[in-house]
């Protein structure tokens, strides 16, 4: 089953739904009515049943709305027995012009309940992202993407060690520019984790771990696959997120 996302919803009402959200009444509104199809609104109350909690609105005042809105819309449903069209009560056009509103500042993407969240970075936007990337690499592998899994997992992998360097050691990272003759976020992988490394960063087992996952991230590149005679899989997924949680444990302490 197709995942629903906010968006979609909000493209839904506003096709269905155009009159109410662009009516605004006056200081001494008349009665209006706004006559729907019961399988209409039936057919929104459905989408947002089957909205992931993840993407559901963070705000709880945001949240309560919603609810608030979805349970008005679904007792008018209760209420009628026609399959005709049904006249929309005050509540239920406040709902819907709600919900527009709602969801229209909702993410259509964000990572799967129990998605770790690197706390231990302080750059907010930066862990966020992190976290929303994370997010990706469970959710390609719960779906069996063994190639995404392995190329997103060495893309976190060397954005973490990357962070870790510039805000942790720069002495060391000052140094290191100097011999490699390139500026720090030019650096492969294999560079970021050496000095990790070296820098105590990152444990030996964790350094062997992010090198065989740096290995089996590089089969993205065609030739390279040809070359080895390799291709990604289940195994190199779960040695890529393996590399990550390790590498994740060591920048954590």
């Amino acid at each position: 089953m197709p995942q629903v996302v906010p968006s979609q919803i909000v493209e839904f009402i506003e096709d269905r739904f155009r009159d109410i959200l662009a009516y605004t009444p006056g200081p001494n509104p008349g009665p209006r009515e706004f006559p729907y199809f019961t399988g209409v609104v039936r057919g929104l109350v459905a989408l947002l049943d089957r909205l992931p909690s993840e993407l559901l609105p963070p705000r709880p005042e945001d949240f309560a709305d919603l609810i608030v809105a979805q349970e008005a819309l679904r007792g008018g449903i209760q209420e009628s027995l026609r399959d005709h069209g049904v006249n929309l009560t005050r509540d239920e056009r406040n709902g819907i012009q709600d919900l527009a509103r709602i969801l229209r500042t909702c993410p259509d993407a964000a990572p799967p309940a129990g998605t770790t969240d690197p706390a231990f970075i302080d750059d907010e936007e930066l862990r966020a992202e992190l976290h929303h990337d994370l997010g990706e690499v469970d959710r390609a592998l719960q779906n069996g993407e063994w190639k995404a899994t392995t190329v997103l997992a060495g893309s976190v992998i060397e954005a973490l060690l990357l962070w870790a360097l510039q805000s942790r050691k720069p002495s060391e990272v000052t140094e290191e520019t100097a011999t490699l003759k390139k500026p720090i976020e030019h650096w492969y992988l294999h560079e970021l984790i050496n000095l990790a490394h070296r820098t105590g960063l990152i444990s030996q087992d964790t350094r062997v771990a992010a090198d065989q996952g740096k290995d089996f991230r590089n089969l993205i590149h065609p030739g390279r696959a040809a070359r080895l005679a390799a291709k990604c899989n289940r195994a190199t997924a779960l040695i890529g997120v393996g590399a990550l949680a390790a590498v994740m444990v060591d920048l954590a302490k």
